[in-house]
């Protein structure tokens, strides 16, 4: 099952005689990593999330009685759900088929984004790569993967490369698929820089199929700010009207308006 979703363990008790059973329990404690939502034990009989204890009573030699437990599976680690016979008033000949367990190895894949940019401070327009990452850290295969990465205004796109799937710029949706426990998808995409104030991109997961158990890391952003100084020349004499043969001083003055240092 997915993580956080609920799985329904149906329990079966007959009685293979040859007499009829009084005083029949069987106890069914849901281990760590289940969360008991409810259960519909058979008529006449009762059971205690509590202590995880069926309250069977009689049971006529040929009978059988049900439940249906249903719980919420909260871990990735596989998990066995065990039910046994622990009363019964009459001696029970075989014991080798008082107990049952079953297993559920819940699916969740945490798809982690990670990004860089070649240079946080390029010169105005001129062109930056943005390296986005995306991996599964599992525990399983995620399917239906998408990132989702619209450049913002201050960035024009350029290109793009992608090691699998599809990325389409005028939505920004890299398009990514089936990612394997512990493998990597990565997009380069190359843009150019048309301003000086700082632009910060991001790359953020936006659609999977499984579970996420790690909502920290579904994102990630790289901040570039582009340079560019105006350079204003001033020039002034000391004597415009110099007598011939006379020296004069020209003073040459350059100021950086910015807004980045040159």
């Amino acid at each position: 099952p997915n993580l956080g979703s609920n799985v329904t363990f149906a329990v079966g008790a007959t009685n293979n005689g040859p007499s009829d059973a009084t005083g029949v329990q069987v106890t069914d404690l849901l281990p760590a990593g289940l969360a008991y939502v409810s259960a519909v034990p058979s008529a006449g009989t009762s059971y205690d999330s509590v202590t995880g204890i069926w309250t069977i009573g009689p049971l006529v030699n040929g009978a059988s009685a049900t439940i249906a437990i249903t719980a919420t599976v909260n871990t990735t680690v596989p998990t066995i759900n065990t039910a046994s016979k622990t009363a019964e008033d009459q001696p029970d000949p075989v014991v080798g088929n008082n107990s049952a367990s079953t297993g559920v190895n819940a699916i969740a894949a945490d798809i982690a984004v990670t990004k860089t940019v070649s240079n946080t401070v390029p010169n105005q327009n001129t062109n930056v790569t943005f390296t986005i990452t995306a991996k599964d850290n599992g525990p399983s295969t995620a399917t239906g993967v998408q990132v989702t990465d619209l450049l913002p205004a201050g960035l024009t796109f350029v290109s793009a490369a992608q090691s699998q799937g599809t990325y389409n710029a005028g939505i920004g949706l890299w398009d990514i698929g089936v990612l394997a426990n512990g493998s990597s998808a990565t997009l380069a995409i190359n843009a150019t820089v048309t301003g000086t104030t700082a632009v910060t991109n991001t790359a953020t997961k936006t659609a999977e199929d499984q579970p996420d158990p790690v909502a920290g890391n579904n994102s990630a952003s790289a901040t570039v700010t582009g340079q560019a100084a105006d350079i204003a020349i001033l020039k002034t004499v000391s004597n415009p009207t110099p007598n011939f043969g006379s020296n004069v001083t020209f003073t040459v003055t350059a100021t950086n308006n910015g807004p980045s240092s040159a």
